[in-house]
């Protein structure tokens, strides 16, 4: 059994548990009773399977059917719980889109608590289940400590049953049963906070059950979790042997000897025996496990998850020392990635399926480098990025600004569908089931190849009617030397790569690109990051932050100085902790690094290939916010801020206070706008980023509610607009997927039109800000582009004595077109 399969077990069997409980409804009816619960169970297996077979909107819509209320009223109380679950992990696991799992994973864990009656005995196996629910609800969202302290609650009540009215009836076999499994699960959860002492006891009390268990001649899962917890206490000798012993013995169960389908699915869950083979160091064992899953998977078609095992092929061909051959492998597995749309199913824990396919992407750039392959190496970081980016928006239909692209996404959308469908019959067929109209595994695999091809076909469209859009539906490879190509004599853009190892430069001029490595590994760097931030904005204005200022210059600026000593203007590319860096305020011997360069930032390389293509400046007419009626504290020079802007631009659209509400942003003076300016508050929200936004004025008459968020922004128009300015709190933040790829409303600014967003890292004095505004604003009416503008700015400011602390100029930073 697969985890995946065996999650839905867990829910059912949670069900089941639940049903011991009295109904609601005071008038019982047997008759109704019984035929509420056949449509229940009905609709759940039909909501499980779609999500098995990958049909993740039927599956949502299933489970919504099961939230009608009548099933809470009449049925059981808090089956609602249970559902709200099921939809949780849906959208955590399989959709990617942890927001709206998180708002149904916390239902679940405020109605399991409820339902909690902790001074009724005769309820603590209830009580128990309910609490190993909510410690299935926080372990998905990756809050390991609160799961394992609601495992520990739900042993502590199993064994207030146990010792109870109940300690004489139950066999000892039924009594470990109950207990065991908890002391794995909240010990797994506790290593996974970082919390190894504390685990080590739970794993321990957990191993010397399960070997009770096994004494004691229980089910052949009993090896299964027998093993891992072996692996979780690093005894790789057992954890291998009862895998086998699992695998041996579970083939011999009924409903697994009878069933080819079954046995195949098995035979694909030997990728797990792989990898403890591989940590054993035992390669030729792993890769033969490897071929078994391989040839199971690709029997059932079943492919979507064979990067795993091309993944692990590859990394013991590096160990083996064919890194020609690892190269290869990672590739396929890569290949397998990015064939998959976003939505497709990910694993079982809350960003695992991230997690483990962008290791993929380190592998291949790390092994690239050391092969001195920099231009391949470059490909595949910015690919990681681009995957990143469309993992983190899932399944989401954004509100495109073009009905043509609309068309486009709808047909994608459909064309995907179908290929999920034939899928899904022809894992039907494998199991001898009956399909839809007889067809048979070859004729629905030659369904599933033209499908295959109208999709390839459609996604060229997309690509040749708008770049950007097309970075959201598929992953192209980065034409590097095309970025290069559009690059001015004294431009150069650093890309930076920090790995556990070390830290890799990319250095991109007209001349092509060039790499630096360091022994600065990515946890030094952050660290460092973190105390810069810190001494920066922690309410002393002095000097404490100047060593960091200095190293960091010293880890990302000095192994490259060589390459760049010819360059004015650098655009840098960061990746993980660096995208939270004010580059600005780095130094080297009392000179900032703005005093030497003009500074840009850009998400990728790739990014700023379609950016560059706009070739828009910034100028016509200015459409301006400023400091809208909100429940944060007001911004009283924000008004000022917007009056002196607008002076400079004849014929502005300008709006403040009351006036300045989100709606504005729906009316056609902000599509004309060739600058678009907001001086307001931003909300920033690492854990939903699509849900971070300005805040601006309610206009309830519209149906607006002060906030233009993340996924909003995605919809405008700015077609016109040459720079977006958001002279706001906080608004360069981003929350980083796993891919590195940034979610925030500079993004989405750029997608939606504008080649170039100035933004703050950090929350800033409104008075300072004005004042940067008024000269940033001064400068390109002068003629300066925005990017020499703002740094003229900066260095105006910076010369101030009231304002020369890096805390009030190095927090701004222009994303986008440099130029």
């Amino acid at each position: 059994m697969t985890k995946r399969f065996a999650v839905a077990a867990v829910l059912l069997l949670a069900v089941a548990l639940c049903g011991a409980r009295p109904a609601r409804a005071q008038n019982y009816d047997p008759a109704a009773m019984q035929q509420l619960s056949a449509e229940f169970m009905q609709l759940w297996t039909d909501a499980n399977n779609a999500r098995m077979a990958g049909e993740y909107d039927k599956a949502v819509d299933l489970f919504n059917k099961l939230l009608d209320p009548k099933f809470e009223n009449m049925f059981i109380p808090g089956i609602h719980s249970y559902v709200h679950m099921g939809l949780g992990m849906l959208y955590v696991a399989y959709l990617n889109l942890p927001e709206e799992g998180r708002l149904h994973l916390e239902k679940a864990i405020e109605r399991f608590g409820k339902d909690i009656v902790p001074d009724q005995p005769y309820m603590a196996t209830g009580n128990a289940a309910y609490e190993s629910a909510i410690a299935n609800c926080y372990a998905m969202l990756g809050e390991h400590d609160k799961a394992a302290e609601h495992f520990l609650k739900s042993i502590e009540y199993n064994d207030q049953f146990l010792n109870g009215d109940m300690a004489g009836s139950m066999d000892e076999k039924t009594r470990v049963r109950m207990t065991a499994p908890n002391y794995f699960y909240a010990g797994r959860e506790l290593k996974k906070a970082g919390r190894a002492d504390d685990a080590a006891p739970l794993l321990e009390k957990a191993r010397d059950l399960h070997l009770k268990l096994e004494e004691l001649g229980d089910m052949s899962t009993n090896k299964m979790i027998l093993s891992y917890v072996f692996f979780e206490l690093g005894d790789l000798d057992n954890c291998i042997k009862y895998y086998e012993d699992y695998l041996a013995n579970y083939v011999k169960e009924p409903f697994i000897a009878n069933d080819d389908y079954a046995k195949q699915m098995l035979e694909i869950s030997r990728i797990a025996l792989a990898h403890y083979y591989y940590e054993a160091g035992d390669w030729d064992k792993a890769l033969a496990e490897i071929d078994k899953s391989e040839t199971a998977a690709l029997a059932l078609n079943w492919t979507s998850d064979l990067w795993r095992n091309y993944h692990l092929r590859g990394r013991i061909r590096e160990k083996q020392g064919d890194k020609s051959g690892a190269v290869e492998s990672y590739k396929k597995a890569i290949e397998v990635v990015e064939s998959q749309r976003s939505g497709l199913k990910a694993s079982d824990d809350r960003a695992s399926f991230m997690e483990l396919h962008i290791e993929v992407y380190k592998d291949i750039i790390r092994l690239l480098i050391d092969l001195g392959r920099p231009d391949e190496a470059l490909e595949f970081l910015e690919r990681s990025k681009a995957r990143a980016f469309l993992d983190m928006l899932g399944g989401r239909k954004l509100n495109l600004p073009a009905k043509a692209e609309q068309n486009l996404l709808e047909k994608q959308v459909e064309i995907e569908k179908e290929i999920n469908e034939i899928t899904a019959q022809i894992s039907t067929a494998a199991r001898g089931g009956a399909t839809r109209g007889g067809a048979g595994i070859a004729e629905n695999t030659e369904q599933l190849r033209a499908a295959q091809k109208r999709l390839s076909e459609l996604l060229i469209q997309v690509k040749n009617m708008k770049p950007e859009f097309a970075s959201l539906v598929t992953v192209a490879p980065p034409d590097v030397s095309r970025v290069s190509a559009a690059l001015a004599k004294g431009d150069a853009i650093l890309e930076f790569f920090p790995e556990e190892n070390g830290l890799h430069i990319f250095v991109i001029t007209p001349d092509g690109v060039s790499l630096r490595s360091t022994a600065d590994n990515a946890q030094k760097i952050e660290g460092l990051i973190r105390l810069l931030r810190s001494k920066l904005t922690g309410g002393s204005i002095n000097d404490s932050y100047v060593p960091m200022a200095e190293k960091l210059y010293d880890a990302l600026i000095g192994p490259v100085e060589d390459l760049i000593a010819d360059a004015d203007s650098l655009a840098l590319v960061p990746h993980g902790a660096l995208h939270y860096l004010p580059f600005n305020a780095l130094r080297k011997g009392g000179e900032f690094l703005i005093d030497k360069y003009v500074l840009a930032v850009a998400p990728s390389a790739s990014a700023l290939g379609f950016i560059l293509d706009k070739e828009k400046k910034p100028g016509g007419k200015l459409f301006a916010l400023g400091d809208p009626v909100t429940a944060l504290p007001g911004l009283p020079a924000a008004e000022q801020e917007v009056q002196a802007i607008s002076a400079q631009f004849p014929g502005a659209s300008v709006f403040y206070g009351q006036d300045a509400t989100e709606s504005r942003f729906a009316a056609p003076d902000v599509s004309q706008a060739g600058v678009v300016h907001v001086a307001s508050h931003g909300l920033f929200y690492p854990d939903k980023p699509m849900f971070s936004a300005l805040a601006l004025t309610p206009d309830p008459a519209a149906g607006r509610d002060g906030y233009l968020q993340v996924h909003e922004i995605f919809g405008l128009q700015l077609d016109n607009a040459g720079l977006v300015t958001l002279s706001a709190c906080e608004t360069g933040l981003a929350a980083i997927t796993g891919g590195d790829d940034l979610v925030g409303l500079s993004r989405a600014f750029i997608y939606a039109g504008a080649p170039r967003v100035v933004v703050s890292l950090w929350t800033v004095s409104d008075v300072s800000t004005g004042e940067l505004m008024k000269k940033f604003y001064a400068g390109m009416q002068g003629g300066a582009a925005p990017a020499p503008a703002l740094r003229q700015a900066q260095l105006e400011l910076k010369s101030n004595p009231d304002f020369a602390h890096p805390f009030y100029w190095a927090p701004f930073q222009l994303i986008g077109d440099w130029r």
